[in-house]
Formats: structure tokens, sequence, C-alpha cells
């Protein structure tokens, strides 16, 4: 099955995982670090 695959700017992927980490941390949930990989963390992205 083919999904829709949105591009995310550096910007925005930072967004989405610090709401993601707030969202854990009301859970209960601690996270001591995120870390950003792929194509923005080697600064090549498309």
């Amino acid at each position: 099955m083919l999904r829709n695959y949105i591009m995310l700017t550096k910007e925005t992927a930072i967004d989405h995982v610090t709401n993601f980490i707030k969202d854990c941390l009301i859970y209960g949930i601690n996270i001591d670090r995120a870390i950003l990989f792929g194509s923005f963390a080697k600064n090549k992205q498309s």
C-alpha cells in the first residue's frame, strides 16, 4: 500500500518531536534526550 509522506522542514520535525516529548511527560514517561537522525542530521536534505 502506498502512503502519503510529507517532507518536513528541520523546524517542523523538531516541533513534532518537542510536542511528542511534552505529551510523554504528561503521561509520566521521562525522556532524557532525543536524537535527530537522517538527512537533516547529515545536512543532506533533498
